[in-house]
């Protein structure tokens, strides 16, 4: 409780800091003016994910290179003033709404200029927004449509292009040819989503929103997203050597986290939560056998997500699954979703429903240093 109550105290705070300097700041700026108007440092690290959970920032990456991200304070949480600047404005005849337009009513509202600032980048975050290239090489903005399933591609090569992925899903079904793509590109690596629709049925039946019928942004079906994991996961595909392929599964988050892609990490969900975890990494690092029997028995049938980190890059999902089969054989068919990275490989194993003990002398031949961490599924 005390550290939710320090967040919200630090939240108001930096609210204060971006107003007080006319409602938008770089972030390499916001440390010293928060310094500057407290006397006390800002405990940021310049990952933008410190700002993801303060709703009413929005963050847009800068143009021109830069890596900088503007800091805008917005008149409202920032999900409920997308959806109500597109509602209003998007036409019925599901061409949406011209990204120029949008950007026109969102300077309207926040009284502020989004000069130097990339907003296509920044509607492309949310997962419940599509952003459409019309003919005359405009660009609108839409309501993702809710129907079928998005599959997360992860581990391309950042050669990758979206023509690139659009091509080997032909290869593999004549009708994902036309599937929208929304690639991200990285320092060091690249990852796509071909929509999940859980967050757009809510946000459809909360804000009672139009979806044109003929526009498919899915995989069709359930099926269809299964088998374009059984096709791509593990294999070389888009430019790539070996794709990490899963479905989205977003209906266990509470509300839209899409503002949060700011940065490198697409899970960023899952990172930002670290901090509801210190009671459960406090239990499994007790030398108390009795500490760790009473910790097994209390999460004996709690569902939770296990992150492996320090991997190298060499490591597979199966080498992974192998080495858990010799800790518990039931343990080979678990969920899990690698991504590799240069120099920090890691994996998200998920589901299990024990506490995850392993020592790094199982997994040495994959790994200089094994790190674990606990997460309770229900709080991503």
């Amino acid at each position: 409780m005390k550290s939710h109550s320090n967040f919200d105290r630090i939240t108001q705070n930096v609210y204060q800091v971006i107003r007080a300097n006319g409602g938008r700041l770089l972030m390499s700026q916001i440390a010293s003016k928060y310094k500057e108007m407290f006397d006390k440092p800002l405990d940021f690290d310049g990952n933008p994910k410190y700002f993801v959970k303060m709703e009413r920032l929005l963050l847009l990456n800068c143009k021109n290179d830069s890596q900088d991200v503007a800091l805008y304070y917005a008149p409202q949480p920032a999900h409920k003033l997308v959806v109500s600047i597109l509602k209003k404005n998007a036409k019925n005849s599901g061409t949406g709404m011209p990204i120029n337009e949008f950007r026109e009513q969102l300077e309207k509202r926040m009284g502020l200029s989004l000069d130097d600032c990339d907003l296509t980048d920044f509607l492309m975050r949310w997962r419940f927004l599509s952003v459409r290239e019309n003919v005359d090489s405009t660009k609108s903005v839409l309501f993702t449509p809710h129907n079928g399933s998005t599959v997360f591609f992860g581990n391309l090569n950042e050669l990758c292009t979206e023509e690139d992925i659009r091509k080997d899903l032909e290869k593999a079904n004549q009708n994902w040819k036309h599937l929208p793509v929304r690639l991200k590109s990285g320092k060091g690596f690249s990852y796509a989503f071909v929509i999940h629709s859980f967050v757009v049925r809510k946000l459809v039946h909360t804000y009672k929103l139009h979806i044109p019928r003929n526009y498919h942004s899915d995989f069709p079906t359930r099926n269809d997203a299964r088998r374009a994991v059984e096709i791509f996961d593990d294999k070389a595909a888009f430019k790539s050597t070996s794709v990490s392929a899963d479905i989205e599964v977003v209906g266990q988050r509470k509300k839209p986290q899409d503002n949060s892609n700011v940065s490198t990490g697409f899970l960023s969900t899952v990172c930002d939560q670290r901090h509801v975890n210190n009671q459960t990494s406090h239990s499994i690092n007790e030398n108390s056998t009795d500490t760790l029997a009473s910790s097994n028995k209390k999460l004996s049938r709690t569902k939770v997500t296990v992150y492996l980190g320090n991997l190298k890059n060499s490591v597979t999902k199966q080498q992974i699954l192998n080495a858990l089969a010799e800790i518990h054989p039931e343990w080979r068919i678990v969920t899990m979703r690698l991504n590799v990275r240069s120099g920090w490989s890691h994996a998200f194993v998920g589901l299990l429903l024990v506490v995850f003990c392993v020592s790094c002398e199982l997994l040495k031949m994959h790994c200089s240093f094994l790190c674990v961490l606990l997460f309770y599924a229900d709080r991503f």
